[in-house]
C-alpha cells in the first residue's frame, strides 16, 4: 500500500504526534509499504519520504492517515475510501481534565481545532482511538459512532541495552550506582505535565530517602532543586539507554491519550507511577505491573519509598510490566492499522 501518515505539526518536535507519526512510518515500511510522513516541516527518515502536508496529493496514495486535534480533515471528501483518522483524545475531553485550557475558547485557534476534530471524525471512511479514553471522547463530544472506532494503541520499541552507549549517557548524567534514579519526562513549563506535582511528590520522598534523585527530561534550563537535575536534550538511542539506567518512572500528568514514555518505560522493565489520565488506564493494574496514582504527593511520596527500598518488588513489578510492552511493539501495532486501513478501502463502516 502506498499510505501517507499526515500530521499539522512539525515533525521535527519531539512530542507525542511527531514521535508517534516517526514510529509508526518505520514500522509501516518494514511490512513492506511505501510510506511518507507529512507535516508543516520536516524531513525524510530512511526509506520513508517527507511530504509537505500543503503538497501532499490525497489520489497518489491508497492510504491517507491523519493524527491528532489538529487534524487535516480537508484531505477527505465525506468518508472517501482509503482514509483513516486517529483521535488521541479530544480538545474538549483535555479541557475538562485540566480545565485552564477553556481559557482558550474565544481564540480562533481553539475553536478551529475543536471544529476540525470534529469534521476529521465524521469525514474518515475509518476512525481509531489510542485508549478507551480517546475513543469514549470522540463518541461523547463529536458523536463518532462507537462501531466505526477501532481502539490501536500506541507502541514501544524492545528494549535493547547497550553497554557502550549506556556508559556515555550514565557519564553525562553523573549517575552514582549507590543512587535510586527516578525519571520523569516532559517540559516543566507544560501544566497538563503536571511536573510540580511530581517535584513535590519527590521531594517529599527524598525527605526520607536521601538516596533518591529525579531525572527530568527536558531541554529547559532552570534551578533545580536539591536532587533533583534536568538532562539537557536527549535523542531516541540516548533515552532508551537512559531507560536502562534508572529505578523507577514517574507521570503526573492531568491528560495522556496513551504515552508513549510509559509504554517505553514500561518495555525497559521500570515499575511506574502514572495518574489515571486516559491510556495509562489501557495498560497499568496497580499492584502489578505498575500502579494508578491519585493527584495526591502524600500517597506518590509513599509509593516511591516502597519500590526505592524493595529491589525485589521493583524487579517483579518491572517484568510484568515488560511483558504486557511486548504486546504493544511497533510491529503488532503497524499490522493492527493495516487491517484498520484494508477496511477504509472496502469503505467499511465497521
Amino acid at each position: 500500500m502506498r499510505i501517507a501518515l499526515a500530521g499539522a505539526l512539525d515533525l521535527n518536535e519531539v512530542s507525542g504526534i511527531p514521535r508517534l507519526i516517526g514510529f509508526l512510518s518505520q514500522a509501516l515500511s518494514g511490512l513492506g509499504h511505501q510510506v511518507a510522513i507529512c507535516g508543516a516541516a520536516g524531513g525524510r527518515r530512511g526509506p520513508v519520504a517527507f511530504i509537505p502536508v500543503e503538497r501532499l496529493d490525497p489520489g497518489q496514495q491508497d492510504v491517507v492517515h491523519t493524527f491528532g486535534s489538529f487534524g487535516l480533515p480537508e484531505l477527505f471528501r465525506r468518508r472517501t475510501p482509503g482514509t483513516v483518522h486517529t483521535y488521541l483524545g479530544t480538545i474538549i475531553s483535555l479541557g475538562l481534565s485540566f480545565p485552564p485550557t477553556f481559557a482558550n475558547l474565544r481564540a480562533r485557534w481553539f475553536r478551529a481545532g475543536i471544529a476540525r476534530e470534529f469534521a476529521s471524525g465524521r469525514r474518515a471512511a475509518q476512525v481509531t482511538a489510542v485508549s478507551r479514553f480517546a475513543r469514549e471522547s470522540a463518541h461523547r463530544w463529536y458523536g463518532v459512532d462507537r462501531r466505526r472506532i477501532t481502539v490501536v494503541p500506541n507502541g514501544c520499541a524492545p528494549a535493547r541495552p547497550d553497554r557502550v552507549a549506556a556508559a556515555r549517557v550514565r557519564q553525562r548524567l553523573l549517575l552514582d550506582p549507590g543512587t535510586i534514579h527516578w525519571l520523569f519526562i516532559g517540559r516543566t513549563e507544560d501544566p497538563i505535565k503536571n511536573y510540580r506535582l511530581a517535584e513535590r511528590s519527590f521531594l517529599r520522598f527524598r525527605a526520607k530517602f536521601p538516596r533518591g534523585r529525579l531525572l527530568v527530561v527536558t531541554a529547559e534550563q532552570r534551578r533545580w532543586p536539591d536532587g533533583v537535575s534536568g538532562t539537557g536534550s536527549l535523542a531516541d538511542d540516548e533515552l532508551a539507554q537512559l531507560y536502562q539506567l534508572v529505578d523507577g518512572f514517574l507521570n503526573c500528568s492531568y491528560y495522556d491519550g496513551m504515552p508513549l514514555t510509559l509504554l517505553e518505560a514500561m518495555a525497559a522493565g521500570l515499575p511506574a507511577l502514572a495518574t489515571a489520565a486516559g491510556g495509562s488506564e489501557d495498560v497499568i493494574t496497580t499492584g502489578s505491573n505498575g500502579y494508578l496514582i491519585p493527584r495526591d504527593e502524600e500517597t506518590i511520596a509513599g509509593l516511591m519509598l516502597k519500590l526505592s527500598m524493595d529491589p525485589e518488588l521493583r524487579r517483579g513489578i518491572g517484568t510484568a510490566a515488560r511483558l504486557t510492552a511486548e504486546r504493544h511493539t511497533w510491529g503488532r501495532i503497524a499490522e493492527q492499522y493495516c487491517e484498520v486501513y484494508r477496511k477504509a478501502l472496502q469503505g467499511s463502516a465497521a
